[in-house]
């Protein structure tokens, strides 16, 4: 309780500007040991995250969709209480900021107010991994790739390696399971590249690759988690 507390002061003080209904909401999902699978999910991608908000709620006089989230990641789970809170009114504010252009300032505010300087390299590894799960995910649903898919998550293996590089040895324990999983991609990258592959092939080496992305992504997970 006192992290929260402290949190919320320090964010309102240093910006005052902050709507204080945006920055509650946000640290009750970030703060809520239950609720941190959801939260990643408004880490890695907001806009994404707000887009499924929506459509759980229910949007534009459609209604409501309990499966919003799992779409987005076949992985995640809404605990009963969450689902309660994100279908109410309290985290209605934050889809208004997304609205507005401003979730990325509140994002960022509370990053600053929960992280130390010395983990910002973990940040990056840790918006960079969920990106590669969500779309890793997309392609294993649908059983295929094709080479502009993988020049797509260029960006996001580029962070990865450049965060694990920054964290130098805070970083190693991650080592391992990032070559891993750089491994099962450059595998699908020779695949894809050669004149005529098996389609079978793609499918063992893509479900290869998201067993590897979403171990990976998990000691991510953890490693974040021990140092909060």
């Amino acid at each position: 309780m006192k992290r929260f507390i402290n949190s919320y002061t320090f964010q309102t003080k240093i910006r005052p500007g902050l709507r204080p209904d945006v920055v509650l909401a946000l640290q009750a999902m970030r703060f809520r040991y239950e609720w941190r699978g959801i939260y990643d999910l408004l880490l890695a991608n907001p806009t994404l995250f707000v887009t499924a908000l929506k459509d759980y709620r229910g949007a534009a006089g459609q209604p409501p969709n309990d499966l919003a989230f799992a779409n987005l990641d076949p992985q995640s789970w809404v605990p009963s209480d969450l689902a309660a809170f994100m279908k109410g009114p309290l985290v209605r504010p934050v889809i208004e900021a997304e609205a507005h252009g401003a979730l990325p300032l509140y994002m960022s505010s509370l990053a600053e107010t929960t992280t130390t300087r010395s983990d910002g390299w973990l940040i990056t590894v840790y918006l960079a991994a969920g990106e590669l799960r969500r779309k890793f995910g997309l392609f294993g649903a649908r059983q295929r790739m094709t080479v502009a898919d993988l020049q797509q998550i260029d960006p996001a293996l580029a962070e990865v390696s450049s965060g694990l590089s920054e964290g130098m040895t805070f970083a190693q324990p991650l080592g391992a399971a990032w070559e891993t999983s750089g491994q099962s991609i450059r595998n699908l990258r020779e695949t894809l590249g050669m004149p005529d592959p098996k389609g079978d092939d793609i499918v063992r080496l893509i479900q290869t690759a998201v067993d590897d992305i979403d171990f990976f992504y998990d000691q991510v997970q953890i490693q974040w988690a021990s140092r909060q």
